[in-house]
């Protein structure tokens, strides 16, 4: 089981999360899919940080550890950029 969901409802599915943390973000059929486990996530919360739409849910972290982190740290434009190579 892993240890990421990603609520479909909210994905954009632009990508960002797959370009910054392809070990464990994949884009299938044009939908991200998530398989993290102890083998490829350190849970460091970059994946969750980048998330524009709050899709990412990571049942192994202690999100209230992220309030000091930027959440949305890309901007729009920089975000566009880079998911047009997916």
């Amino acid at each position: 089981m892993s240890w990421v969901s990603i609520g479909k409802m909210k994905c954009n599915t632009c990508g960002l999360c797959v370009l910054r943390c392809a070990g464990v973000y994949s884009k299938v059929d044009g939908e991200i899919v998530a398989r993290a486990d102890a083998s490829n996530c350190i849970a460091c919360g970059l994946c969750i940080s980048l998330c524009t739409t709050q899709a990412i849910v990571h049942s192994e972290m202690n999100t209230e550890n992220l309030s000091g982190y930027a959440r949305n740290v890309v901007a729009p434009g920089e975000m566009a950029s880079d998911s047009r190579s997916l």
